[in-house]
C-alpha cells in the first residue's frame, strides 16, 4: 500500500513584506520621535556641549564658575523656594478640585468646568509672569553668563531708570 504524502502549501513570506510590516507599525510614532529630536534632543544636546565651551568652541571647565557667583546662588535658592510653594499650593488645591469631582457632591456642569479648568491649567504651570526665570524676557541675559547685567537690567526696569 502506497502511503501518500500530503504537503500543505503555506505563504511564503517575503523579508520585504516583513520589514514593510515593521514600518508600517512605526509610522504612526514617527512624527512624534521626530518632534522629540528636533525641539528636546538637539537643543539639549546643544546647550550641554556649549556649557564646556568657551567663546572659541574649545572645551573649557570655566563656565561652572559662574555657579560660585552669589548672584546666581541666590537665584537658584529663589526658584527653588518658589518652585516648592507653588507645587505644594499646586498639589493642594488640586487634590482639593480631585475631592470635588469624584467624592464631592458637585454637580455636572461644575464638573465640566473644574475638568475644563484643569486641563487648560496643567499646560500652563510654571509660566506665571515673574515667577520663573525661563518664561521672563530678560532671562537670556542671565544666562548669558552676566548675572549682574541681569540684575541691574531688573532693578533700572522696576525703578523706571533710562536702560
Amino acid at each position: 500500500m502506497a502511503e501518500k504524502i500530503l504537503k500543505i502549501a503555506t505563504p511564503k513570506v517575503s523579508n520585504r513584506s516583513q520589514s514593510f510590516e515593521v514600518l508600517r507599525n512605526w509610522v504612526g510614532v514617527l512624527p512624534f520621535l521626530l518632534f522629540i529630536l528636533i525641539f528636546l534632543v538637539l537643543p539639549s544636546t546643544n546647550l550641554f556641549i556649549g556649557a564646556f565651551q568657551d567663546q572659541h568652541g574649545n572645551l573649557t571647565l570655566a563656565n561652572i564658575a559662574v555657579f560660585l557667583n552669589p548672584f546666581v546662588l541666590k537665584s537658584y535658592r529663589i526658584s527653588l523656594q518658589i518652585s516648592l510653594i507653588t507645587s505644594l499650593l499646586g498639589g493642594v488645591m488640586g487634590f482639593f478640585v480631585a475631592y470635588a469631582i469624584t467624592v464631592g457632591k458637585a454637580p455636572v456642569w461644575m464638573r465640566n468646568i473644574l475638568m475644563s479648568f484643569s486641563g487648560l491649567a496643567a499646560n500652563f504651570r510654571r509660566c506665571a509672569p515673574g515667577l520663573c526665570l525661563h518664561c521672563h524676557p530678560g532671562a537670556y541675559r542671565f544666562y548669558d553668563g552676566n548675572p549682574e547685567e541681569y540684575l541691574l537690567h531688573r532693578r533700572r526696569r522696576r525703578t523706571d531708570l533710562p536702560i
